[in-house]
């Protein structure tokens, strides 16, 4: 991402979007979407009333979109930053963690990992060298 200059000349880094959605809320999402589409077809068959099935598929479809927005998995080498109103909470994982939405975000994601930089040698400059 490149760098961008603000009106007084300054350079501000790019937000960076820490939305992430983890295989396994996902996963249950889908389920849970194809269960409620089941059973829409299968009470529709059986002659229940209309305005049940709707009332039901949306509530699965709810229960859905707040797994899928609420559960977060961090890494071994990862830890998130959740903040609760913009207020800090904690840092939270590795591993499973749930969040509130809208109440609560995840405002960085932080990597512990080693990370190794290669640098040679440099020969000591000294006054009397100049």
């Amino acid at each position: 991402m490149a760098k961008k200059t603000d009106t007084q000349g300054r350079t501000t880094e790019p937000k960076e979007d820490n939305t992430r959605i983890n295989p396994v809320a996902l996963t249950l999402t889908i389920f849970i979407v194809g269960v409620a589409s089941l059973g829409v077809i299968l009470m529709d068959y059986q002659g229940v009333a209309g305005w049940l099935i709707g009332t039901i598929f949306g509530v699965l479809l709810f229960i859905g979109l707040y797994i899928m927005l609420s559960l977060k998995i961090a890494s071994q080498w990862e830890k998130a930053v959740v903040l609760r109103f913009g207020k800090f909470r904690g840092l939270t994982g590795p591993g499973l963690f749930w969040i509130i939405p809208i109440v609560e975000a995840v405002a960085k994601w932080i990597d512990h990992r080693v990370m190794v930089t290669p640098f040679s040698a440099e020969k000591t400059l000294t006054k009397e060298a100049t």
